[in-house]
């Protein structure tokens, strides 16, 4: 009898080793089944996610594009993903609080819309914007239960589209505000547009597995991947 079931078990483990090799080479020869996983992962990564972008002039139709691309990772609901952005050049402006858009109207669509709607602003001739701001405007403003992240239940991630360049007066209050956002239990994830500093850039970053570079189109869809996997690691 102990003979037959241990014959059983081996049989059993054998067949399971069969099946889940099978299941990667499906996965590997038919794209459905990774979108099909995509989604269960999509479906069981649920968070607070802030959008912090560099509008100015040059830069922010690739920014867009991209931050279109990464909310399509997740499933945008009241109960799931909840998108929120500001965007900033020599100032910072809300652009949607967490709680703007409610019931059916949040849904991927109405996001990708109002992202699709902000324009641009004037060009910024230094090259220098008022990253600090943004980081003051995202910490009072939009990270706050009042604006509708759900402290306490789900992970709240900001994502800052910058080339890290600053005034040097306010390196300083940038990193303190960092810091205060980090304080808060707030994930920072820093994507670096076209030719940013890559010293201010780490400095912002903390370390280069929350650091990317984003230079072309052609890296939007690895990127948006990265965080995402990144940041639904537990999914």
């Amino acid at each position: 009898m102990v003979r037959l079931q241990l014959l059983v078990s081996v049989i059993v483990l054998v067949a399971v080793c069969n099946i889940e090799v099978r299941a990667y080479r499906r996965a590997s020869a038919y794209p459905w089944i990774k979108a099909l996983d995509e989604f269960r992962r999509n479906a069981a990564c649920d968070l607070d996610l802030g959008l912090v972008m560099d509008n100015t002039k040059g830069n922010f139709n690739l920014i867009k594009d991209f931050a279109k691309e990464l909310v399509g990772k997740f499933q945008i609901s009241d109960d799931g993903t909840r998108v929120g952005a500001i965007t900033f050049g020599h100032g910072a402006h809300i652009r949607l609080l967490f709680s703007d858009l409610k019931g059916k109207e949040n849904n991927l669509q109405n996001v990708k819309e109002q992202i699709n709607r902000w324009r641009e602003g004037s060009p910024v001739y230094d090259n220098k914007t008022s990253i600090s701001e943004a980081l003051r405007v995202a910490k009072d403003f939009l990270f706050r239960t009042s604006s509708g992240m759900r402290s306490g239940q789900v992970e709240q991630v900001l994502v800052l589209f910058t080339n890290g360049k600053q005034d040097m007066g306010q390196v300083a209050s940038t990193l303190r505000r960092i810091q205060e956002l980090k304080n808060k239990g707030i994930k920072i994830i820093i994507v670096g547009i076209q030719k940013p500093d890559p010293i201010e850039l780490l400095k912002l970053a903390g370390g280069i597995e929350n650091m990317h570079y984003l230079n072309s189109e052609g890296r939007i869809t690895s990127i948006a991947t990265k965080i995402f996997q990144s940041v639904c690691s537990k999914a």
